[in-house]
């Protein structure tokens, strides 16, 4: 702490020792309130606390960030009079808000559970919420302020106000007192924008299925922290999980999700402003579909005790009308259950050279196009959807794929359409990806697998102890030690539209092991995806997350308890080969 902050602190604490002596001595003469002569002895106790606990935050702020995560904009702490909430509280709010609004007074009561809330149209509410039509830079920009008129919250939209709560919330947790039904906050200003418009994270039922009571409460928890997307994996080679009128047998004998169950979801999610991206993975990835459609294999694939034993190797093919058919019929009525603006069709890993280019059929394809590589043929067989998802007002993102899977790679494995959404995945691979979506003009979205793949141990000997085929370690440090633009490279960096964090879930086999992988690494996505660089630095992150993850565990979130962080100054680190 610096001489400027013990200043602050001491002239706070000397008027609160003196207010604490007025009040005494005043109570001793006439039995009445020290400060304002009536007999609220509890409002004025909470008044000294509020005095020292607001000394406290504003000296903190002097040297160490609240422990905010994402961490905002703009935060500006003063001296100003503290926040007081009575046991009777009322909110104004306007019809545009009833689900926000709902949503604060869970999150109040947990804080404050004798609280009583009351929704007002008047001008005095202890709390105001309401939207601003002044914030035009983003969808979900927002200011919030606590002093001692209240708390007052102005979002673009409902989506702004809702993340807004949680800051509060967040707020609240570390700067709050209470005394028996009188709340205290500290006062503070905030003004909060995104970085990135898109920010993701994904899990993967396909591998392990995840009944939607799981999938609802890992919403709850990355709402919380400001994302705003969930990408879910529907179909791999393990299995096909979304109910398909026009082909049931796709489901046949395995778990999956109904039509109506992912329109709960979907409307569940919608009350926590998050997205659902749903990905069906083809070409390749798909012996989930061709279990039950055999008849849509490359010509020389072998079926012995076909349907008996899990497959990894197989692909669609791609010289059958058949398979395009299946396909559109698939992507016609998922576009029509999703109201995202994005459908994700995989394209990553595809075997080719098991398959396509050994395949008769296929190299007759290829022939007929006079294609000069086996490659090429992912942009024929892709082209069958792009006007199909147009038509349908739809995005189609896809897993970028260059022609080769570690540096050096100088170009796209075929060309992609510049309305195609790409996503960096590949170790390694990722300013490739930046220079070469630059100059196409492709979106592309941030998950490098060496700072984004939650699936990977967080340290040596950490989970997943199963299907581990030498996955490299994936620490907190470097989940937050990365800035999605890559400054280093100097390249144009307008078409990165955000990031994603994946949870492949071979080794996930339920969501308490997703939790425990996700979190606290999401946290640092969080914060790349939303605050700016100058907002983030591992240090004052680490004072942050404690906080954070206290909180977290009194809620019953399972995580991993990131100890070497808080072991010698990141001493016991690995260090990177």
């Amino acid at each position: 702490m610096n001489i400027q902050s013990i200043l602050i602190l001491t002239a706070i604490l000397i008027t609160a020792v003196i207010v604490a002596y007025r009040y005494i001595h005043r109570q001793k003469r006439t039995g009445g309130c020290g400060t304002c002569n009536c007999s609220c002895h509890e409002t004025c106790k909470l008044h000294i606390l509020a005095l020292i606990s607001t000394a406290t935050v504003a000296a903190t702020a002097q040297t160490h960030q609240p422990a905010l995560i994402p961490y905002p904009r703009e935060i500006h702490i003063s001296l100003q009079k503290p926040c007081i909430i009575q046991s009777k509280c009322l909110i104004s709010t306007d019809d545009r808000l009833l689900t926000e609004t709902t949503y604060l007074k869970a999150l109040l009561h947990r804080h404050f559970p004798d609280i009583s809330l009351h929704d007002r149209q008047r001008a005095k509410a202890d709390i105001k919420l309401c939207i601003d039509t002044t914030l035009r830079d983003n969808d979900e920009q927002y200011t919030l302020t606590v002093n001692h008129k209240g708390i007052a919250i102005h979002g673009a939209t409902p989506h702004a106000v809702f993340n807004a709560i949680n800051t509060l919330d967040q707020w609240i947790r570390t700067n709050s007192t209470c005394n028996k039904n009188r709340f205290c906050i500290a006062p503070v200003q905030i003004r909060d924008i995104p970085r990135y418009r898109y920010r993701a994270l994904m899990l993967d039922p396909a591998r392990h299925y995840l009944p939607v009571s799981d999938i609802k409460r890992y919403i709850d928890e990355m709402a919380r922290f400001k994302f705003n997307t969930l990408q879910l994996h529907l179909s791999d080679d393990q299995g096909f999980r979304i109910q398909v009128y026009s082909h049931p047998q796709l489901t046949q004998g395995q778990q999956h999700y109904t039509q109506d169950q992912i329109r709960e979801l979907i409307r569940y999610a919608a009350t926590r402003h998050v997205t659902i991206v749903p990905e069906i993975d083809i070409p390749g990835h798909t012996y989930g579909i061709l279990r039950t459609h055999p008849q849509y294999l490359c010509q020389h694939t072998d079926t012995t005790a076909w349907g008996h034993k899990l497959r990894t190797d197989v692909m669609l093919c791609a010289s059958q009308p058949e398979v395009y058919k299946l396909c559109s019929d698939i992507i016609n009525e998922i576009a029509a259950l999703f109201p995202s603006p994005y459908i994700h069709l995989g394209g990553d890993e595809s075997l080719i050279r098991k398959n396509w280019s050994l395949c008769p059929r296929c190299q007759a394809l290829k022939a007929r196009l006079h294609y000069t590589s086996d490659d090429l043929i992912m942009g024929y067989f892709f082209s069958h959807f792009w006007e199909t998802l147009r038509a349908k007002g739809k995005k189609p993102i896809l897993w970028v794929e260059m022609d080769n899977i570690v540096p050096p790679a100088t170009q796209y494995l075929f060309p992609y359409p510049k309305d195609v959404t790409l996503v960096t995945w590949r170790n390694a691979l990722t300013p490739t990806a930046i220079r070469l979506t630059a100059a196409s003009g492709n979106d592309l979205i941030m998950a490098p697998g060496e700072h984004c793949y939650f699936d990977y141990p967080q340290y040596p000997g950490d989970l997943p102890e199963n299907n581990n085929w030498g996955m490299p370690i994936l620490t907190l440090k470097d989940a937050y030690q990365w800035d999605p633009a890559y400054p280093e490279l100097n390249q144009p960096t307008d078409h990165i539209t955000g990031v994603m964090g994946t949870l492949w879930g071979e080794a996930i086999n339920d969501i308490n092991r997703a939790f425990y992988m996700t979190y606290p690494r999401a946290l640092a996505l969080a914060e790349a995806g939303w605050s700016t660089p100058d907002n983030r630095h591992w240090t004052g992150f680490k004072t942050r997350l404690y906080p954070i993850l206290d909180d977290m565990m009194q809620r019953g979130i399972p995580f991993r308890v990131p100890f070497e962080i808080y072991a010698g100054n990141d001493k016991n680190y690995p260090q990177k080969k």
